[in-house]
């Protein structure tokens, strides 16, 4: 084994510890980050849809044509719950109730301070069913309706998945780099 071999096997036996020493900390970085990505997006698209709502009166085969090409657009299953008790939107997942939670002092914003806030309520997002559930009231002159987001772990998975086939190129590529010398 010549001097330039042997150098070349201890720059890319380097290169490779150092890889996959940064590995571990980045991969629990990028599983974060696209959980927190993927859970945002599912409060804008909620968000959006309740502020939709709030903005006047609306049939259900109005909410329907909407809630559907918002579930068309987004990983985000959107469903809402119109003050008539009909549900319409995406299927959620079987173990998430339907039935709004009491609002104390009937504005729509389930709190009893903070009269500001207008006819949306804050988007809370709950973990639940291999997924995040986000669920906001939103009310108008038609009555209160339920506007409920949810997002599952398959969505979060494709993301990692995506940001570790970059991060594994790039990682080929450097050493391939400190392979060939």
């Amino acid at each position: 084994m010549t001097l330039r071999s042997r150098i070349i096997l201890l720059a890319t036996g380097l290169t490779a510890l150092v890889l996959v020493l940064f590995a571990v900390p980045l991969a629990i970085a990028l599983k974060q980050s696209a959980s927190d990505r993927v859970v945002r997006e599912s409060q804008y698209v909620t968000q959006g849809v309740a502020d939709y709502l709030s903005t006047d009166t609306y049939t259900a085969t109005q909410t329907g044509q909407y809630v559907d090409r918002v579930n068309s657009r987004t990983d985000t299953a959107v469903t809402v719950l119109l003050p008539n008790g009909e549900s319409v939107g995406a299927t959620l997942p079987s173990d998430i109730a339907n039935e709004p939670k009491p609002d104390p002092d009937g504005d729509g914003d389930r709190d009893a301070e903070h009269e500001d806030l207008g006819k949306v309520s804050t988007p809370p997002v709950r973990r639940q069913s291999a997924g995040w559930i986000v669920a906001l009231q939103s009310s108008n002159a038609s009555g209160r309706a339920l506007v409920r987001g949810y997002v599952g772990d398959g969505t979060v998975d494709r993301e990692v998945a995506q940001r570790w086939a970059l991060v594994a190129g790039a990682s080929d590529a450097l050493l391939a780099i400190a392979a060939l010398g």
